[in-house]
């Protein structure tokens, strides 16, 4: 990830949202608004005409919530209940983990991902939310460059909580290397491996990020990339526990990242 310390797993989107982690990458396509409406008369059940209005008045290639809704309300009347499906999940899908920052539209660019309804299931739907995250969200954990002050009183801004719901633990959160989703990012949990348990040491420099199948075959080799990244610790003793020489490279190199200017080369006092 692009800033160190803590930062949102895998684990914890398979805990929070409950979806599954595991499954092949999928990186939405750029659609024309013609585009868009034909792929919705195929999949939707919507001639060309009605869709081209639709994403003629949402200026995009979008389709708004309450079109998606009345689509699918529209299609089981007539019992045509794949593309009922279609427009559900879609509505589902562009109104929770993949919401556009309008709150009333939802991309079409997700809406291929629900053709053979049988094998929507496949996709890992967790590392499509995380990278939406950071689709949206770039400088989450950067306070340097968010200019957010979550210490100030009252502020709106939420307090970490250690919570875990009864899920078991999935190896492949550990996975080191890049996802793909609407943008392709780096997940990188050995700068935060005391998150899962282990002594934090230093972590290596973070690599480029390689080409399309070779991320899709790192993500199948996890395990290779798991070996590597704890094969350099153990279990943690209690909380806090670091390698000796982690927190000097920590103060030299993250923290200053990390730290909004304003707090100081300390950074702010810690909240109680």
């Amino acid at each position: 990830m692009p800033f160190d310390e803590m930062t949102i797993t895998l684990d914890d989107v398979a805990c929070l949202l409950h979806i599954p982690i595991r499954g092949d990458f999928y990186t939405p396509s750029s659609f024309t608004e013609e585009e868009a409406a034909t792929l919705a008369a195929d999949l939707l059940g919507v001639n060309v005409q009605y869709a081209a209005r639709e994403t003629r008045k949402q200026r995009g290639v979008y389709f708004s919530q309450q079109w998606l809704f009345d689509n699918y309300i529209r299609q089981c009347s007539v019992k045509n209940y794949d593309c009922a499906a279609r427009s559900y999940l879609l509505l589902l899908v562009g109104c929770t983990i993949c919401t556009d920052n309008s709150f009333t539209r939802v991309d079409a660019k997700y809406l291929p991902m629900f053709s053979v309804l049988s094998t929507c299931g496949r996709f890992a739907w967790g590392a499509i939310a995380l990278c939406w995250i950071h689709e949206y969200f770039p400088t989450l954990g950067r306070r340097a460059e968010s200019g957010l002050d979550c210490d100030i009183p009252g502020a709106s801004l939420p307090r970490a909580r250690r919570w875990r719901a009864a899920l078991p633990f999935d190896l492949v959160s550990m996975y080191s290397g890049y996802l793909r989703g609407c943008m392709v990012v780096r997940y990188l949990p050995e700068r935060c491996i005391r998150q899962f348990g282990y002594v934090q040491y230093i972590p290596p420099p973070p690599t480029s990020a390689p080409a399309i199948d070779v991320i899709d075959s790192d993500w199948i080799g996890y395990d290779i990339a798991v070996d590597r990244i704890v094969q350099s610790t153990r279990p943690a003793t209690y909380a806090a526990e670091a390698a000796a020489d982690y927190l000097p490279w920590y103060y030299m190199i993250s923290h200053p990242i990390v730290c909004r200017p304003v707090d100081g080369p300390h950074g702010a006092q810690p909240v109680p």
